[in-house]
């Protein structure tokens, strides 16, 4: 019997707000001091771009930013700043980012068990192959679904990356609460619904999904869990509308089927669900 459990990345497996924030903010700084000037400015830069993309994951913000064209810096020296600045945020990112506790044990239990296992994240591909393959947890997953990089496919870095993971490539009009990824995987790997768990950390997109269409919904409280400080700077530049999640998520009126405090609480609930166990 063919059993699926389907993964949301982003704040489920790791934290990614805390990561993000500490190296943007090690970016930043860089940037203030380099060019001396004050950090609102860096930062409404800033959402100015993330707001093109609807997105704060744009490899090349820093060399799209408005200060370039008044800074009195040559080519040369605008140059440097940004490469310089783009490096420490990416090796931040590779310091900061971290698995949540016991995420491996959890994934090598379920491969035992004989599960098939699915990452489903509306995260541009670039960054998940690069946040993949720095924790190096590609290797458990039978297919990795990530939005496409076409709005960010004219970013040097994207296109002379080199890939990590396999990944099958989603529409923006594909990604969740769209059901439609959560089908096809159903639907390809021949998995009944009641053989499938979905955890997420998001009631309005992971849950909402899952329960559309029948399957077990695990939601990882855990992963509204961040520092203050990064979610005041996280607010000041993100492009939407309603802002950072973990407020909008506590006041989400859909009810998760269950609620975990820590990722390997999956193994208790999967136990006690599953009538093979």
């Amino acid at each position: 019997m063919k059993k699926a459990l389907i993964l949301d990345l982003d704040n489920t497996l790791y934290n990614w707000m805390d990561a993000y924030a500490n190296s943007f903010r090690e970016q930043t700084i860089f940037l203030c001091k380099s060019l001396d000037v004050k950090e609102d400015v860096i930062l409404r830069d800033f959402k100015n771009i993330f707001k093109k993309y609807n997105s704060v994951e744009v490899p090349n913000a820093v060399y799209q930013l408005s200060i370039w064209n008044t800074c009195n810096l040559s080519e040369q020296e605008s140059k440097y700043i940004q490469e310089k600045s783009l490096k420490i945020f990416l090796e931040s990112w590779k310091k900061n980012i971290k698995l949540f506790p016991k995420v491996e044990e959890a994934l090598n239990w379920a491969r035992d068990l004989g599960f098939l296992i699915f990452a489903y994240s509306d995260a541009f591909a670039f960054w998940i192959d690069f946040r993949l393959s720095t924790l190096n947890i590609q290797k458990y997953f039978d297919n990795i679904f990530a939005m496409t990089d076409n709005k960010i496919s004219d970013s040097d870095i994207v296109i002379n990356s080199e890939r990590h993971c396999e990944i099958t490539f989603v529409d923006p009009s594909e990604m969740k609460p769209n059901t439609l990824i959560l089908r096809r995987i159903l639907d390809e790997y021949e998995i009944k619904k009641e053989h499938a768990y979905f955890v997420g950390d998001s009631k309005t997109k992971d849950i909402r999904t899952a329960r559309q269409i029948g399957i077990c919904d695990i939601w990882a409280k855990y992963g509204l869990k961040y520092k203050r400080e990064n979610g005041r700077l996280l607010s000041r530049i993100t492009p939407w509308k309603k802002g950072i999640g973990g407020v909008n998520e506590l006041r989400e009126k859909t009810i998760p089927t269950y609620t975990i405090q820590s990722f390997d609480e999956i193994m208790n609930i999967i136990a006690h669900t599953d009538k093979e166990f």
